[in-house]
């Protein structure tokens, strides 16, 4: 026992450097750039979501059948109660996390307001900026960045940027390791604090998704085991489905925290985060987001119903209702579907030159902080607009004098130094208030320090940062429309800005839909909030992924995607499996168990009849773990172990020629980890991995044509070559 690896699920089979099929003749070596730059990291591992069934629970099943149902029946009932109460933790920890993140982060920013406000009647009747505050807001905006940045560093690297993408790969079935762990709840929710408290252009809606993942991931155990099992007689198997139901559950009340959209947050979590659902799913995640909303209602201003983070409601006057605003608000679409693709783009280039020291990436948040600071005090002192304070504000605290007479308001420091929710909705209920040249320095401004800030190793969202430049950029186009072309709307404009920022940079349609109509309470409002985001999403597509798909390709972080890509009809499965492959008997010596977890690093073994290669079962490493500790505290030891009784009985299998695709689409649609391949005589030739598809779906994107070629895939070659005559 002393000699076995420590038996944990992240072993993995995908650690394949060993050659898949001997290379052919007359090819020629062909990559994808992309794929060349970084192989598939080996520490991404796969999640076991395929549910085994062995002989062993299947005969414990028919004797509790037999000899008491009622058992089942309590022990189903059970089950189920306890799922719905873990949904209402879920919703209730998630709606305490949120209220203490939006209350401290609040709080920071009222105490660098309120240093200001004291300077502003310092100085009487004019007020100008001196070196000293500069200096304040300088150190007061480092500090708070460089903690989150330390806490990132030197805690979790885990928690930095929003964490939607490894999210988004764990529910694909991609094990990304340290990203649930404690500490990385720590990091995050102190490091998104300070961090937006910072005034650098990140919001905490992305994290508060990452928080709500990991308060689920920590309920989302298993649950027979922790009701009913025994785990010394346990089926010695734990499967990740459970687990990923309740971070799927956490991150829809995660994203209602942010927005307080909660059948909203259900469609975000089914559009953009999960891989698998279902409809009981569906019904446990709508109560979670229900209770989590419910609740901070309830500590915000004791009422039914939370508006979150940022109010988006129209005034009945801003509602468009003319057809001939459409054209208004397709350009907007157009603009921020160009606007997202030249942020993924750039964030694409900025990625090879990131910091990869702590030293450097340090400096890097040092640096940003620093420009950060020189903007919000340069700017509105130079290129700032005074004007009569008779507005009539959502918050009668918004307007900032900051270097302008009594009774007169800086536009752009009250953009500013306000928190980014409550200048969105200063600008769509009040777009008039604000100048062009106002809207359009805060977009310009804005939007770069975006780009350079977007996963830097702080804790920080995309969210907000987007709605503002987007806000800005509608109300610009929507004013300037009014003035010289025809009049519109201009909170609306302002409103559909948003829209199109955020559907260009991360490429979602029909939540980003939903959290637009849910934040109007308009219904009328649908129709151009449609035409915006699909016009932005076909714009951004023609020339880039989506945001989030773009992280996980840079960080080499294998998922499958559920559109099949047609060209995958090319390959054959014998163009991706592994040849070699260790096989364990259906009685194996408990010496020979050992030397197989001690030497292999596989997650999965298939079983196969005495002397032969014909499959009978599929064996986890996690099992053998657990089988051989269960067999070794027994006396006297035993010194075999008959695997037929705790094998998955189900393998599923394919033969050689299998199009690759039809493969794709059941390690998508059904979980798989493992999918083996046989061959007529049902005798094992081969394994398929995620990891095999990821690799060639790497190489498949970056290519252009099938002519008669070859790919290398790490160490491995891949041949195929077109439909010939014969075929």
């Amino acid at each position: 026992l002393m000699l076995l690896p420590m038996p944990t699920s992240s072993a993995s089979s995908d650690n394949d450097t060993r050659p898949l099929i001997k290379a052919r003749s007359r090819t020629v070596a062909v990559e994808s750039e992309e794929a060349s730059q970084v192989p598939i990291t080996h520490s991404y591992e796969s999640l076991d979501f395929d549910p085994v069934i062995n002989r062993h629970e299947v005969l414990s099943q028919l004797a509790i059948q037999h000899k008491a149902p009622w058992v089942q029946r309590v022990r189903d009932t059970s089950e189920s109660v306890f799922r719905w109460i873990l949904t209402l933790i879920i919703g209730l920890l998630i709606a305490l996390v949120g209220k203490g993140l939006f209350w401290t982060t609040s709080e920071l920013i009222r105490l660098r307001r309120e240093q200001l406000d004291g300077l502003e009647h310092t100085h009487g009747h004019y007020f100008f900026p001196s070196l000293s505050i500069f200096l304040m807001l300088l150190v007061w905006n480092a500090i708070l960045a460089c903690g989150a940045c330390i806490l990132v560093l030197f805690v979790s690297a885990q928690a930095a940027a929003s964490g939607i993408p490894e999210v988004k790969a764990h529910l694909n079935g991609t094990r990304v390791p340290l990203f649930l762990l404690p500490k990385c709840f720590l990091a995050t929710l102190v490091g998104t604090v300070l961090a937006v408290s910072s005034g650098l252009a990140v919001g905490s809606e992305g994290p508060l998704v990452h928080l709500g993942a990991m308060i689920g991931s920590w309920l989302g155990v298993d649950l027979k085991t922790v009701m009913f099992w025994n785990r010394s007689k346990a089926k010695t198997v734990n499967n990740d489905s459970t687990q990923r139901d309740f971070i799927s559950i956490g991150v829809a009340a995660g994203f209602a925290a942010a927005f307080g959209a909660p059948i909203d947050a259900v469609l975000f979590s089914l559009e953009e985060a999960s891989t698998f659902w279902n409809n009981h799913l569906s019904w446990q995640a709508i109560t979670a987001t229900a209770v989590t909303c419910l609740l901070l209602g309830a500590m915000e201003q004791n009422r039914l119903g939370y508006a979150g983070l940022i109010s988006l409601r129209l005034e009945s006057a801003d509602v468009p209702r003319s057809i001939q605003e459409l054209p208004a608000y397709v350009l907007i679409g157009v603009l921020g579907g160009l606007c997202g693709a030249l942020h993924n783009e750039c964030y694409r280039w900025l990625y090879k030159y990131r910091p990869r020291t702590k030293q450097g990436k340090m400096l890097e948040i040092l640096a940003l902080s620093g420009a950060t600071s020189l903007l919000m005090f340069l700017v509105p002192v130079v290129l700032g607009n005074c004007r009569t304070n008779d507005t009539n504000w959502l918050n009668s605290n918004f307007p900032l004098r900051f270097n302008c007479p009594f009774g007169e308001y800086n536009e752009l420091a009250s953009v500013f130094y306000n928190t980014k929710e409550q200048v969105v909705k200063e600008i769509i209920h009040n777009s008039r208030s604000f100048s062009l040249s106002s809207l359009f320095l805060t977009f310009i401004i804005v939007f770069p320090l975006q780009i350079l800030t977007f996963e830097t190793s702080i804790p920080g969202g995309i969210f907000m940062p987007s709605i503002l430049c987007g806000c800005a950029l509608g109300g610009f186009v929507g004013i300037a429309m009014s003035n010289y072309v025809w009049e519109v709307k201009e909170g609306a404009c302002a409103l559909l800005g948003a829209v199109a920022v955020l559907g260009g940079v991360q490429r979602i349609t029909i939540s980003l839909c939903v959290i637009m109509m849910e934040g109007t309470g308009q219904t009328q409002c649908v129709l151009p909030i449609i035409v915006t985001a699909v016009v932005s999403n076909y714009v951004g597509n023609l020339f880039n992924r989506g945001i989030y798909s773009l992280v996980l390709r840079l960080k080499r972080i294998p998922i499958l995607e559920h559109e099949i890509n047609h060209q995958f009809d090319v390959f054959q499965v014998r163009h991706a499996m592994s040849t070699e492959i260790h096989y364990l008997q259906t009685v194996e010596t408990l010496g020979a168990i050992q030397r197989t977890l001690r030497d292999h690093s596989h997650s999965g073994f298939p079983v196969v009849l005495p002397n032969s290669t014909t499959l009978v079962g599929f064996v986890l490493r996690d099992q053998l773990s657990r089988l051989l500790q269960l067999q070794l505290s027994l006396k006297p030891i035993p010194e075999t172990i008959d695997l037929s009784d705790f094998m998955n009985l189900g393998p599923l299998m394919v033969v050689p020629d299998c199009p690759l695709s039809k493969a794709y689409a059941m390690f998508c649609f059904l979980g798989l980890r493992h999918l083996v391949v046989v061959n007529e005589q049902c005798e094992v030739v081969g394994i398929v991995t995620r990891k095999d598809l990821a690799r060639v779906n790497d190489l498949v994107v970056g290519r252009k044509g099938f002519d008669e070629k070859c790919v290398s895939l790490q160490g491995r070659i891949v041949w195929f070559e077109k439909e010939t005559a014969a075929t």
